[in-house]
């Protein structure tokens, strides 16, 4: 089907998710092209599972509000490559790399050409659809495509995983180097990432010990959150908070964030911690590292040397491309470290994420959610840990992977036991 026909009968899916279902399906393209270009072959098996893969990530669009239409129509494409899209199972043999290239460019070029009407190429919306007021999970998923500051591995900074341990009771140095290989510096001349930067150094690091906050500190807490809010996700925020009538005016709503992350409370004595303290820079109690979930801060304190990686806790799974040998281009990553020689057993945190995403993503969950609030973000499949004190304010609040699905835990035990045939013969 041509575009102009197709979307006849798509006028209510919502063009960001489309813009994102391509963007995805064009990054899968640019992987195989890079694949077919250095002789790298996979084995059936690794196709299957990599289809099993492509599946579950195209499935994170389609299953959302106005998209089963294309969903639909993807369905039966893939029938074209012998396989069921529903199922996740093949219905023959699985197509070679060179067979699913072909099938792949072909799909883009149908059913997603970069010529499309100018409603589809305007960028995501920062004005909440009906569907978004109704369910704030789909705010969060709105966030994430409007986040047009998200640094790209290998492009705006890189990362080395090393090696990775089963779980967080598993202790002991496995990375001898570095977590982060390099970060450009124009990333840090970005207006939200500057004003973020200078929030680093107000802090101290232990708890017990009172807050004393300067004249310079709160100007730049009122620089950063302006910065945050002049942003597409500062703007999405405003219109959302607004139509919940949390909030009045921009100015109300920086009010509003001020009090939320900057206000002091105690953990042991008055005054000595606030949610952004906690959350983004990180905290000392009892002998161990709690919060500290923002990548930018880890980079800060590698760099200062304060911060030592100790290597990666192994994902359930993978946000990005499942034939990939490494994890250094994962954008969610649980670690283990010490932070001023104290241990953090296990600290999962976005890694590239602007700090608008962040704050508006943890802003919403806050006051919308519940204690597990489990969101589909691209990609990935996140878990947010909403942590409230008795007064309502803001514990602790961050990201870890999501729970397996009983179709994904089905899925894993099927590859297992192919992957066991094959070595088997």
């Amino acid at each position: 089907l041509r575009w102009a026909a197709l979307m006849t009968t798509m006028a209510e899916v919502p063009p960001c998710y489309l813009a994102g279902l391509r963007k995805g399906l064009m990054a899968e393209l640019a992987f195989i092209n890079a694949s077919l270009r250095q002789a790298k072959f996979p084995s059936e098996s690794q196709m299957i599972t990599y289809l099993e893969n492509l599946c579950a990530k195209i499935l994170t669009f389609t299953q959302k509000p106005g998209m089963k239409i294309v969903g639909d129509r993807i369905n039966e494409a893939f029938k074209d490559i012998s396989w069921d899209f529903e199922t996740r199972q093949p219905m023959g043999n699985a197509p070679n790399l060179q067979n699913l290239q072909a099938w792949l460019n072909d799909l883009i070029r149908r059913h997603f050409p970069s010529q499309q009407p100018p409603v589809q190429e305007r960028k995501a919306s920062v004005t909440p659809t009906t569907h978004e007021l109704q369910d704030f999970k789909l705010a969060c998923e709105r966030l994430w495509l409007l986040d047009v500051q998200r640094c790209q591995p290998g492009v705006d900074y890189a990362v080395n995983m090393q090696k990775g341990k089963n779980s967080s009771w598993h202790k002991g140095d496995l990375a001898p180097d570095p977590l982060f290989r390099w970060v450009k510096d124009e990333v840090f001349e970005r207006e939200t990432f500057k004003h973020f930067i200078s929030l680093l150094d107000n802090y101290e690091a232990h708890t017990g010990n009172a807050e004393v906050v300067t004249k310079e500190e709160k100007d730049e807490e009122d620089s950063f959150l302006k910065a945050v809010i002049e942003t597409p996700i500062g703007q999405y925020l405003y219109q959302y908070l607004l139509k919940k009538q949390k909030v009045k005016s921009e100015s109300d709503l920086k009010i509003f964030l001020q009090n939320m992350w900057f206000k002091l409370y105690s953990r042991e004595v008055r005054g000595d911690s606030s949610p952004f303290e906690h959350v983004f820079v990180g905290e000392i109690r009892d002998g161990s590292v709690i919060g500290m979930h923002n990548w930018i801060q880890l980079f800060h304190e590698e760099r200062n040397g304060k911060f030592d990686y100790a290597g990666y806790i192994k994902p359930r799974r993978r946000g990005t491309n499942s034939l990939k040998s490494g994890l250094d281009e994962e954008q969610l990553i649980t670690i283990q470290f010490e932070w001023n020689g104290y241990l953090k057993p296990k600290g999962t945190s976005f890694v590239g994420a602007s700090p608008e995403f962040e704050l508006a993503l943890y802003t919403l969950c806050h006051l919308f959610g519940q204690e597990d609030i489990d969101l589909t973000l691209g990609s990935y499949s996140v878990l947010i840990k909403n942590h409230k004190l008795k007064n309502g304010s803001i514990g602790s609040i961050y990201p870890e992977e999501g729970m397996l699905t009983e179709d994904e835990a089905a899925t894993r035990i099927q590859s297992q036991v192919r992957r066991k045939r094959c070595n088997g013969r």
